[in-house]
């Protein structure tokens, strides 16, 4: 038997109750403070502190002078350390999905940071 879809949102014209959608288990989004708290707990791992500050939605994870990492409850966003050819600021991302794949990504970036004269690392030109 086919299924004829009605213009009502997950209704078919042929059966009186609502179909459950097919191949979606729901999943509970975390909060940007949850999922800033995971990515702290994975760079301590990493041997790496991080204070969490949270606040109108957004939550960031202050690593290191330059160091930021800002996060909607979807993606972490952090400064890369470079300026695009017109000298805006270049920013990573990465799913919020995979802290600890973040947390390796920010490593990196904290070494470098580490090692960096403080001025450079700060963003002065």
């Amino acid at each position: 038997m086919r299924h004829d879809q009605s213009n009502e949102w997950n209704r078919c014209a042929c059966c009186p109750e609502p179909r459950q959608p097919v191949g979606l288990d729901p999943v509970r989004r975390l909060s940007a403070l949850e999922t800033a708290d995971e990515l702290r707990a994975a760079l301590a791992c990493m041997g790496i502190a991080g204070d969490v500050h949270e606040g109108r939605g957004l939550a960031l994870v202050s690593v290191w002078t330059g160091l930021v990492v800002w996060t909607d409850g979807f993606w972490y966003r952090w400064w890369t350390g470079r300026r695009s050819q017109t000298g805006r600021w270049l920013y990573a991302h990465h799913s919020a999905f995979e802290p600890e794949r973040a947390a390796r990504r920010l490593a990196a970036r904290y070494a470098e940071l580490r090692e960096a004269p403080s001025d450079m690392a700060a963003g002065a030109s």
